[in-house]
């Protein structure tokens, strides 16, 4: 969630307004987690609204694939969703069931495997653990040597408040192509795609600047 949003919403409130933060996955009966916006302030030094804590009977950890063991602060790792709220698998589809449900190798809890990579880090003053989500794993790519995270990119975009949406993808396995809407009343005129390709210099390394971005007026949807 852009850490724009926020503050965007509680100003569209007359009265007392508690902007919380949902997450999870339909596998995991959709919401697993919570973080709670106070006054549209989340803590220094992140880029995106904290995954945060899970919901009461529902368990979130960070764990690395294959022995399941938690991650330390800081290190990326699988987000693993347990609990009550786990499904049994897909109906009908074994083999994808096996790959996303899966036993803990100590503790035997059923969980679900998201495809989301993520870290906990400390929040704060308090130095409480939060969740912060970093994308899919399958988003990864390899661009001349360098490990992208697409999403990452993404988001730099669409922190930029004349944007509404963004998706990068791959050109020709070599370079990085960035399609962009833009929000409503902000015309191509007054943001370029000159100007968001300096934004992303700002905040990314040279090689996940995108060589061309695209303004359409909406992305496209179907396959």
């Amino acid at each position: 969630i852009p850490l724009g949003l926020p503050v965007r919403l509680m100003s569209l409130s007359q009265s007392d307004l508690r902007v919380v933060s949902m997450g999870g996955a339909t596998e995991a009966a959709i919401w697993s987690n919570t973080y709670e916006i106070v006054d549209g302030r989340v803590p220094v030094g992140w880029s995106s609204v904290p995954y945060g804590v899970p919901m009461r009977g529902q368990s979130i950890d960070v764990l690395e694939d294959g022995s399941m063991r938690r991650c330390e602060p800081w290190v990326v790792g699988m987000i693993y969703i347990g609990g009550l709220g786990v499904a049994l698998g897909y109906v009908g589809d074994e083999a994808q069931t096996s790959r996303s449900f899966v036993r803990h190798v100590t503790s035997g809890e059923h969980m679900f495997r998201t495809g989301d990579l993520g870290r906990v880090r400390p929040a704060g003053p308090d130095g409480r653990l939060l969740i912060e989500i970093l994308g899919r794993e399958d988003a990864q790519v390899k661009i001349n040597g360098f490990r992208v995270e697409l999403g990452e990119i993404d988001r730099v975009l669409e922190r930029n408040d004349g944007v509404a949406s963004a998706v990068t993808i791959v050109h020709n396995r070599t370079s990085l192509s960035s399609y962009v809407v833009l929000a409503s009343g902000v015309s191509e005129d007054e943001l370029t795609p000159e100007q968001l390709q300096h934004a992303c210099s700002l905040e990314l390394p040279p090689y996940m600047i995108p060589k061309a971005i695209s303004i359409l007026p909406e992305l496209p949807l179907s396959p």
